[in-house]
């Protein structure tokens, strides 16, 4: 199949639609070629566009497209988006041209991972699942949504199948085109780098652990090194959205600077001792001194990282130790460097420290 533009290839898509069959015809077979070479090769073209557009490096922006899964499937697709973040169509949030049934058109959506993989076939996420992660996407990106009449909130693809329904389920916003109306390969593209941006808002969400049901970004960082490091040779990455040491230290300061303030309104002289020893601020107010662990994220309130010298010297430690979260940091830009604001800050005073609740990720082993 020689080189087609995009436009061409979209259109033949929704023109084969129409003669649909779960078998291998000649027809299906066209448009398998059409989903899995022609689009993903068209789109190839403008990758360098589409990566500066959604924030990643070239090398990690997938292009695929997918029209079976043993027998032909009813609505085909071609996506892309990071290949860390959403290394497969069932995880992650990426950009996806969803073929709907004869008539239904096709829709450029942002959309999320609608299904899972469980007992060798695919499964539709729940519907609160996935009604909770697009109410989240919408709210995330009100600000940004252009005025465009063609930009849709629901998505209807003409099937009553259950992977379908998922497909309309998962979807933040789309661009609908109906075969009468498909723009020409220009306005594709735009429409293409609208979303790239707006995906781009989601994965710097997702990397400062800011999405529902999300994962403090130490904590997960430090799970996906442990299985790299118990699993070195194999080839299931995790999310890809480690903080910059940059980052990490403008949160810790950010988290400390305000932690150091609630203290001294408390009455307490403080003292940053976090380089020397296995807590962070030493307070102290008349004969009363406590050993303060301080902890800072940009995600929501949850699960904190602590090394083994941290818990044992606050189970030593208690009831003269405290712990303080600061959540819900912003990360912010400012001549070139990262600048941590806001966040909300809670107290344990004392501290006392449930070893239920501890979870190892990592255990050293001593063989001899």
């Amino acid at each position: 199949m020689g080189q087609m533009d995009l436009r061409s290839a979209v259109a033949e898509v929704i023109g084969l639609q129409a003669l649909y069959s779960s078998s291998n015809t000649d027809d299906m077979k066209r448009r398998g070629a059409l989903i899995r070479k022609a689009i993903p090769n068209a789109l190839s073209q403008i990758q360098p566009l589409l990566a500066e557009s959604a924030g990643v490096e070239i090398g990690d922006l997938l292009i695929e497209g997918r029209d079976a899964t043993g027998m032909k499937a009813q609505i085909p697709w071609v996506r892309f988006g990071s290949r860390k973040a959403s290394p497969r169509a069932t995880v992650g949030w990426y950009v996806v041209l969803l073929f709907g049934q004869a008539g239904a058109g096709a829709y450029l959506a942002l959309a999320h991972g609608s299904t899972q993989f469980r007992h060798g076939a695919f499964v539709p996420r729940s519907d609160e699942e996935l009604s909770q992660l697009m109410a989240w996407g919408r709210a995330r990106l009100s600000r940004s949504l252009p005025n465009d009449p063609r930009l849709v909130p629901n998505v209807k693809l003409g099937s009553v199948g259950a992977l379908a329904r998922s497909y309309e389920k998962s979807c933040v916003v789309a661009y609908q085109y109906s075969a009468a109306e498909l723009p020409d390969d220009a306005g594709l593209q735009r429409d293409m780098t609208t979303l790239a941006g707006l995906l781009r808002q989601l994965y710097d969400a997702e990397r400062l652990g800011q999405t529902p049901s999300a994962t403090d970004p130490s904590v997960r960082d430090a799970e996906e090194a442990g299985a790299v490091i118990s699993r070195p040779t194999s080839t299931q990455g995790g999310q890809g959205f480690a903080l910059s040491a940059d980052e990490r230290r403008a949160i810790e300061l950010r988290a400390m600077r305000l932690a150091t303030t609630r203290l001294q309104e408390l009455g307490f002289r403080v003292e940053d001792v976090s380089k020397m020893g296995s807590f962070d601020l030493l307070a102290t107010r008349g004969d009363e001194t406590v050993r303060v662990e301080v902890k800072g994220t940009t995600g929501n309130l949850g699960a904190i990282l602590l090394t083994a010298n941290e818990v044992q010297l606050h189970l030593k430690a208690y009831p003269a130790n405290a712990l303080m979260v600061v959540h819900g940091i912003e990360l912010v830009e400012r001549d070139g460097s990262p600048l941590a604001v806001g966040g909300t800050l809670q107290s344990w005073m004392p501290w006392a420290l449930d070893i239920d609740l501890l979870k190892g990720i990592t255990f050293k082993y001593q063989l001899a």
